[in-house]
């Protein structure tokens, strides 16, 4: 067509339109003012009813007005809480809105409708036309300001009579938008509301409707699992390279380097080049996975926290507000979280993986956790996991369940035939969530009572896998038991995170020995227990930063090692390849 734009060009306004978030979290950094004043531009080109251009934008920089704006907000939030019961509720109010405050910048944008008199082109008959055009203009704000790598973020919370009296604004100037603007922490890929469970984004094809309401079709849509021609070819090379382990020690050897002085890093290198089956291995794709469960012995006061930590949790971790969050935009991994036995029923737009097999576990201190059958769902779950995620070159897999350290010891007890009395004496018995006095001898008490209960022969465990994780549990750790063992038939090494997922790594260990080639430790955690299993598994972990807070976050950290391991083997040059040596 005459007026097409190029393919850059389209792709670039595609990728602006699909990028586009609503932002809430933001960094404190000054915006200049000259890249202020060009967003702005942009919002001034926008078409307007009779090209009457009916906005004023009000810039705010004053910490203090943010803050009463804030306070403001707060008050309106907490008004509207309860139209939204249950679990909507809960997922209402873990949408807060700190970027009011972390924001350096406000624009609010307003309509001025009788700026060019009572009547206007276009507005005779539907008077708010003009408003209709100021929010064209609020989307090319929004959509110049993500091509510049500015977040935006809209409140639209707010007392239509009260905030204008804040901002000191002429009763007859209606706003339009509150917009915050800043660097923000990081564009999530998939929209905030969606991945927090409040609604999926619904299919095209049922909003369009064709000559008559209500009358659909379905439009045809593109493979997103094609390949083109040359991710084919490229794909081709990768996997028929032929591969040989030694030609990968020996590259190691004649680098520009004594043999063998980068020490556990050569290890990685050889390890990961034998997972993916390349001379040259190499962490593009990256996923962060974390399971998600209830312990019924929580139930027993065990822990410094309420068993619905455990959901509250899972509900930040979707908005992107958990430490792991944190790290996973850090190293450009994708998360995800598997609900496989939370109590708690999630909306159905939340963006859990898996599927839950029952609302936690029993509590092991009077019955088994668990029967045979939910042990085998939960295991299948975790390989299934799989078929949901995208491929990757490393997983990093952690946990989140109120009670899991207590199961854990439980568990790691049981399989290894450790008593409790060298439980006590080495410390073994960590504190978890950091609890002390009578939560803490309540937590010994019912681990002995525990080991006493389901106590069998020297080695029985090891050789009845199942049957430990029958009278035990966890829903997680059986999941990242299946995760682990799926990864078989993938090209993906495992990051396992502390003293739990270990645990899960070993259970796979005693299932099927082959995957152990796979498997990485991430850190060696604060709690001491873990030291021993390692010791005993003869594991060595990558990091040790004395953390314990589980959740995939040691784990991810450890990523960056493997990743700057391929770095060097891709990079740097062999003693030959410089010309070292005259000839």
């Amino acid at each position: 067509m005459q007026y097409e734009f190029q393919s850059w060009e389209k792709s670039a306004i595609d990728k602006v339109i699909r990028e586009r978030r609503d932002i809430r979290s933001f960094r404190s950094e000054t915006i200049q003012e000259s890249l202020i004043w060009k967003i702005l531009q942009a919002g001034h080109f926008a078409p307007s009813v009779g090209y009457s251009q009916p906005w004023n934008f009000l810039i705010i920089q004053d910490k203090a007005k943010h803050r009463e704006v804030y306070e403001h907000f707060v008050f309106e939030n907490q008004k509207a809480s309860h139209l939204f019961p249950d679990s909507k509720g809960e997922t209402y109010r873990s949408l807060k809105l700190q970027g009011l405050l972390d924001a350096p910048v406000h624009i609010v944008v307003t309509c001025d409708s009788y700026k060019n008199g009572q009547h206007v082109l276009g507005r005779t008959s539907v008077k708010e036309v003009d408003e209709y055009s100021v929010c064209l203009a609020v989307q090319n704000i929004w959509l110049t300001a993500r091509a510049e790598g500015i977040g935006v973020g809209w409140m639209s919370i707010y007392d239509p009579s009260v905030l204008p009296q804040i901002l000191g604004m002429p009763d007859d100037i209606k706003i339009i938008a509150y917009l915050c603007l800043g660097e923000p922490v990081w564009f999530p890929e998939i929209p905030m509301l969606e991945t927090s469970g409040w609604k999926k984004r619904e299919d095209l094809a049922d909003l369009v409707f064709w000559d008559k309401w209500n009358q659909t079709k379905k439009k045809d849509q593109p493979d997103p699992n094609h390949l083109t021609q040359d991710m084919q070819e490229q794909s081709s090379l990768i996997h028929n390279q032929p591969f040989e382990i030694d030609s990968v020690k020996k590259r190691l050897d004649e680098f520009t380097k004594p043999k063998g002085s980068l020490g556990l890093l050569e290890d990685y290198v050889i390890r990961l080049a034998s997972i993916q089956k390349n001379l040259r291995p190499n962490i593009k794709n990256k996923t962060i996975l974390i399971l998600a469960a209830d312990h019924g012995i929580a139930e027993s006061k065990i822990s410094a926290y309420s068993q619905d930590s455990t959901y509250k949790m899972v509900y930040q971790y979707l908005a992107g507000s958990g430490a792991v969050n944190s790290f996973a935009r850090g190293i450009g991994a994708k998360f995800f979280i598997v609900d496989i036995g939370v109590k708690h029923h999630f909306q159905n737009g939340t963006a859990l993986l898996g599927r839950k097999v029952r609302l936690g576990t029993r509590s092991f201190l009077n019955e088994p956790a668990l029967t045979q059958f939910e042990v085998m769902e939960a295991m299948q779950i975790g390989k299934d996991i799989w078929n949901e995620i995208p491929e990757t070159d490393v997983l990093s897999l952690g946990e989140v369940g109120i009670g899991n350290t207590t199961c854990s010891v439980v568990i790691a007890s049981l399989l290894f035939d450790i008593e409790y009395s060298d439980l006590l004496k080495n410390n073994w018995i960590g504190r978890g969530t950091g609890v002390n006095g009578e939560l803490f001898e309540n937590k010994k008490n019912l681990i002995q009572k525990s080991l006493s209960k389901y106590r069998k022969e020297k080695g029985y465990y090891q050789k009845n896998i199942i049957e430990l994780l029958e009278n035990v549990g966890g829903l997680e750790i059986i999941g990242m038991v299946g995760v682990i063992l799926g990864s078989k038939e993938k090209k993906a090494a495992i990051v396992l995170d502390g003293l739990i997922s270990t645990l899960a790594g070993v259970i796979a260990y005693f299932i099927n020995p082959e995957i152990e080639h796979s498997i990485f430790v991430g850190h060696l955690s604060f709690e001491k227990l873990h030291s021993e299993i390692l010791r005993r598994m003869n594991w060595k972990s990558i990091l040790n930063l004395e953390l314990r807070l589980g959740e995939a976050t040691g784990s991810t950290l450890a990523i960056g090692i493997l990743e700057q391991a391929c770095r060097f083997n891709l990079e740097m040059k062999s003693w030959d390849e410089v010309n070292w040596f005259d000839r």
